[in-house]
């Protein structure tokens, strides 16, 4: 890719009022707690569940697929790890980490999450997108207002302002958050391609190589999130987006409905003795 083109994708995100943009998505999360419903709004007419790569302590990575070879599971809509890989307690695969490695919760991958808007693309082209990312995160603390931010060093050599000095992001931290469920989200606009940038040279030093919790169009015909208690990421959309994901062959993209959960307890085909 020539770096001009690069520099065009990779002009910046603006950062935008998180309720202005982006309420609907929590007046439209009906479901159960749990349920694929009560993440991703229920407007849509089909829904993927993509389940992120195990990755070993080493950093290496393998599908679940292969994983069930080795312990003689099921990989299905509503798998879940632990129960996958022979763990009763959800929270504690200590052991199973040595063994297997373990996806990563609350995160798709950020290069995977890229080849993820590519598919998107082929078959969507919205004018803006917005990216909303946790604030929890350790990492994002550059994404609150100076007021938010822990007070430290660092925090106090700013000027008196909140306009963001991270390069690639323009615009007011002050600008309120988005807030869905008890999570709050720095809301950003940029183009779905400019996704690219977050992982590239032009990276807002913001964001760093991070994958967004939420990415939706202004049209707001399909919708991404990756819970930050997940270990899968959902979309909902058309019906010619669902397949095109499942037809993307990097990751195991299952199709699920609404009400279907995805708790902890909801594996009921891997059972444990």
């Amino acid at each position: 890719m020539g770096s001009i083109m690069f520099l065009a994708m990779c002009s910046g995100f603006d950062v935008v009022s998180g309720p202005m943009v982006g309420s609907w998505i929590q007046s439209e999360l009906t479901g159960e707690p749990g349920t694929v419903g009560a993440v991703v709004p229920g407007r849509y007419a089909a829904y993927a569940r993509i389940l992120h790569p195990v990755e070993s302590m080493s950093g290496e990575r393998s599908s679940w697929e292969a994983v069930a070879e080795r312990t003689g599971g099921t990989v299905h809509p509503q798998v879940q790890w632990h129960a996958l890989v022979g763990v009763r307690d959800p929270d504690d695969l200590a052991e199973s980490l040595g063994r297997f490695g373990q996806p990563r919760r609350g995160e798709l991958p950020v290069d995977l999450f890229l080849e993820v808007t590519e598919v998107i693309a082929a078959v969507s082209d919205p004018k803006w997108c917005y990216f909303a990312f946790w604030t929890g995160w350790a990492w994002a603390t550059g994404l609150l207002p100076l007021t938010r931010r822990p007070v430290g060093e660092t925090a106090l050599k700013g000027a008196r302002t909140e306009k963001s000095s991270n390069e690639g992001i323009h615009g007011d931290l002050a600008l309120p958050l988005l807030t869905v469920g008890t999570n709050d989200f720095r809301v950003l606009r940029g183009t779905l391609g400019s996704a690219k940038c977050i992982e590239g040279p032009q990276s807002p030093k913001a964001i760093g190589p991070h994958a967004p919790n939420i990415l939706w169009p202004d049209d707001r015909s399909w919708c991404l999130v990756t819970d930050i208690d997940f270990d899968s990421t959902l979309v909902g959309g058309s019906k010619t987006l669902i397949q095109a994901l499942a037809s993307w062959h990097r990751l195991t993209v299952l199709g699920v409905v609404p009400d279907e959960s995805l708790s902890m307890a909801a594996d009921r085909v891997n059972t444990l003795s």
